[in-house]
């Protein structure tokens, strides 16, 4: 009942026909079922009326502009789909863990050829510098299993770090996508594939690592940051891939820091959509965000930033995080300007941690607007 429900109102959708009886028949049924925790949905152009308004049991009615497609989270079971450029990204029916697995299997099978960059936090100075592919292939039509190896120049990698690995899709759960290297680590993927890799649950843990993704279709870059046994901030460095099959270049070879944000390059408004995955990883989106400018160029008086570094690395990436973890509840936020056919498009990523728990990753996507 629920995929028929889901396949007419996508169709719906799709052909904006038909819209408003759907919705009165649809929220009848799911304002009676109490397993109901979050519903959002963006429509394909063209949008319906300014004035229409999707609303929910115990959420806030919100205004729709057009987006890409349709959330619905039911008894912790996705039953909508989402959809971006698209590609299905969520089918009807999805688990959390489904839903991770399809975001990995959309976003990041494939092969990326990029250049690592890890600097000292200290000195500023590069500390290791090499080319990798981190190459990941389906190894059945199902894309069930999948083959993980990196293949690298650089001679201090040792092979525990190359592979090759078999990640299998039932070693992902409700915690995120599990890679056997690393079984205690999770990765948490939004629908354009970004996300972290970090440990879910850092406490009693005296080596900290966390990497950030920001990804843009053929082009992505990694943020990371690793913390020492006393918890102070041993390095940071960046990866900047691109599928070995696209055409077009935006990273650089440059692996000089920078003192700042350059004014040229975010000199007017960015409005978007911020899209979080809560503790659970179930998802929300708030359309019409403004990019908080004011954070990166620090034009305002922030509290308890005195233990907050401000990075600024190669090609408009940038990194903000604490210089020591004084305490487990603390945010690391990494912020990248992708140039898009020669249109900007700035990615926020925002992971949180609360108690040693992971909270929350909040992903903002804009583009210049008023």
């Amino acid at each position: 009942m629920m995929k028929w429900l889901c396949n007419i109102f996508f169709s719906c959708l799709q052909q904006c026909k038909n819209f408003f009886l759907f919705h009165l028949c649809c929220m009848q049924f799911f304002s009676s079922n109490k397993g109901l925790q979050e519903i959002f949905f963006e429509i394909i152009p063209p949008p319906p009326p300014s004035r229409v308004k999707w609303s929910a049991p115990n959420q806030a009615s919100c205004q729709l502009p057009s987006f890409y497609g349709v959330t619905i989270v039911l008894d912790n079971v996705y039953v909508m789909r989402v959809l971006h450029n698209d590609r299905l990204l969520i089918m009807a029916g999805d688990s959390v863990a489904e839903a991770q697995w399809n975001a990995f299997c959309s976003n990041v099978v494939g092969e990326w050829s990029g250049l690592w960059t890890f600097w000292d936090p200290h000195t500023g100075k590069v500390r290791r510098l090499f080319n990798c592919v981190r190459s990941f292939k389906a190894l059945n039509e199902e894309k069930t299993l999948i083959k993980h190896q990196n293949i690298s120049d650089d001679p201090a990698m040792s092979p525990e770090h190359k592979g090759p690995w078999e990640i299998r899709r039932e070693d992902t759960d409700e915690n995120g996508f599990c890679h056997p290297a690393y079984p205690q680590r999770r990765a948490v993927f939004l629908p354009n594939g970004g996300g972290v890799w970090s440990t879910g649950d850092i406490n009693g843990i005296d080596k900290l690592g966390f990497e950030l993704f920001l990804c843009q279709g053929e082009h992505r870059c990694s943020v990371i940051v690793s913390y020492d046994e006393s918890k102070q901030l041993r390095l940071f460095g960046t990866i900047r891939e691109k599928q070995r099959t696209a055409q077009t270049e935006v990273w650089s070879p440059s692996t000089a820091l920078r003192e700042s944000f350059r004014h040229s390059d975010i000199n007017e408004d960015f409005v978007g959509v911020i899209n979080t995955l809560d503790k659970n990883l179930h998802l929300s989106s708030i359309p019409g965000s403004k990019w908080d400018k004011s954070y990166w160029l620090r034009t305002e008086e922030m509290d308890d930033m005195e233990n907050v570094l401000f990075k600024f690395l190669p090609d408009t990436i940038c990194l903000s995080c604490p210089a020591e973890l004084c305490t487990n509840s603390f945010s690391l936020r990494a912020c990248v300007l992708f140039p898009n056919g020669g249109e900007k498009e700035l990615q926020e990523l925002t992971v949180t941690f609360v108690d040693g728990q992971l909270q929350s990753v909040r992903q903002g996507r804009y583009h210049p607007g008023c």
